[in-house]
């Protein structure tokens, strides 16, 4: 694998408790693809990474960049957030771009006007609720081209 491989694995949990993993790989010319013999919806081929031993594998080729993000952080932001909480939720290569970060503080009647700015030009939206310590939670996620903002932990009441 070359030095320019890059990798975001995300795990999620099954009902049974166990885990299974999502994956993006970039620069992976190193593994050994093979066919399977099946094919996705679109018609892609279905490839079985055939280096891997540790169970069963599928990939398919990047074809909506766009889309994959939102499969991918549906698993982050999922039922994980209850039963992962102090642990991690993604596994990175160092190579990653990394997002540039900033943190606001708003008053609630601030950050309602912002959530209500941001739906009008939103391209992605996410809601999730969870409990923690007993108390139930919304975390909201707002996407457009150059912004996520993550309106996150309001108590609901």
């Amino acid at each position: 694998m070359g030095s320019d491989f890059c990798y975001l694995v995300v795990p999620e949990r099954h009902k049974d408790g166990a885990f299974h993993f999502h994956g993006l790989f970039a620069n992976c010319d190193g593994l050994d693809f093979s066919p399977s013999g099946h094919f996705d919806d679109s018609g892609r081929i279905i490839f079985n990474i055939g280096s891997y031993h540790l169970g069963f594998t599928t990939a398919t080729a990047v074809s909506n960049n766009e889309s994959v993000t939102k499969y991918l952080t549906k698993y982050v932001t999922k039922e994980l957030v209850e039963s992962t909480k102090g642990k991690k939720r993604y596994w990175a290569s160092r190579n990653c771009l990394r997002p540039i970060e900033e943190t606001f503080c708003f008053d609630v009647c601030g950050k309602d006007v912002l959530c209500r700015e941001l739906s009008e030009d939103v391209q992605h939206y996410k809601a999730c609720e969870y409990n923690v310590n007993s108390k139930d939670c919304l975390s909201e996620y707002f996407e457009n081209k150059y912004l996520t903002i993550n309106a996150a932990a309001e108590e609901v009441v």
